[in-house]
């Protein structure tokens, strides 16, 4: 099996919907709804667009979207073009500078990508997730549960269902400085890719420093062995 990157996955399929494609944007519909004022919002590491920028074009929002990856940003680019959207694409990384200016956006998404990296990378995407949002707009994302962690023989792991539908246990390497923060060492799946795993009392303790009115609940899905904390604050 091909070694499996983010950007290797777009290229090959970059109109598929599995588990690299977040599934819960549509929690956060009745807030959309209840807030007429949401209308320019900003999709942050797209991926392929089809979990969060699509489902927000249908609802009629103008949205904006990023991601580091060339072949992403041409998946999400042919996938609205496809249902006849515009979405306002730029290369960018989420750990850098967010190339808006203060303030641009009604509110913002970050869904199944900012626990990629260290606790500081994600400290700062979050800064910048405020800076760009305008004041009273919501922050709304995912992020990883630290209990899914496991531990057997003094070996850290987790389990994971690979593309083909196989379970298997995913081994993780702990870092030493950060010991929330683990790389995957399946060589098939997001080999020694950084992924932060939050308690919740370390989630909310975090998300507070920049957002307000913090909501934290834990979400699954069907055909996903994955844990997710679904989130939402406001600036």
């Amino acid at each position: 099996m091909e070694k499996i990157t983010h950007a290797h996955y777009w290229s090959k399929n970059p109109t598929k919907t599995d588990v690299f494609v977040s599934a819960f944007v549509h929690r956060f519909y009745p807030v959309l709804q209840k807030n007429k004022k949401i209308k320019k919002v900003l999709d942050v590491a797209c991926g392929n667009g089809l979990g969060v920028s699509l489902p927000l074009l249908r609802r009629g929002l103008k949205v904006h979207a990023f991601d580091h990856t060339t072949a992403a940003i041409k998946a999400a680019q042919k996938n609205a073009e496809k249902e006849g959207f515009t979405l306002l694409l730029k290369k960018s990384n989420m750990h850098k500078p967010f190339p808006y200016r203060t303030g641009f956006f009604d509110s913002t998404f970050c869904f199944q990508a900012i626990y990629h990296g260290k606790l500081a990378n994600i400290i700062f995407t979050l800064s910048e997730i405020k800076r760009v949002t305008k004041k009273g707009g919501y922050f709304f994302g995912t992020l990883l549960s630290y209990d899914m962690i496991k531990k057997e023989k003094n070996k850290f792991y987790m389990k994971v269902k690979l593309l083909d539908g196989k379970i298997i246990k995913s081994y993780h390497k702990q870092d030493k400085s950060e010991p929330h923060l683990f790389y995957y060492l399946n060589k098939n799946f997001e080999y020694m890719q950084p992924h932060y795993y939050f308690t919740k009392e370390e989630l909310k303790s975090t998300l507070s420093q920049f957002f307000k009115d913090v909501k934290i609940r834990v979400v699954t899905r069907k055909n996903d062995l994955s844990v997710y904390w679904l989130v939402s604050g406001r600036v």
